[in-house]
């Protein structure tokens, strides 16, 4: 193989690594969300049965 093409093979192969690490931190940003998001629900659940079982309304 030519110096020239494994050069061209290490520049694509960075390119891709660059593009991949972007994608999984973008990945790990939605989840970090979506975790939040569901922490933010289970609280409002508590909350709605405390709520509930203070009033005697039976929610749960």
């Amino acid at each position: 193989m030519r110096n020239g093409s494994r050069l061209g093979l290490t520049r694509q192969w960075e390119n891709l690594r660059a593009v991949t690490v972007r994608r999984l931190r973008a990945d790990a940003g939605d989840c970090a969300e979506m975790a939040r998001y569901g922490m933010q629900l289970l609280n409002l659940a508590g909350v709605a049965t405390e709520i509930g079982d203070r009033h005697g309304t039976g929610v749960r």
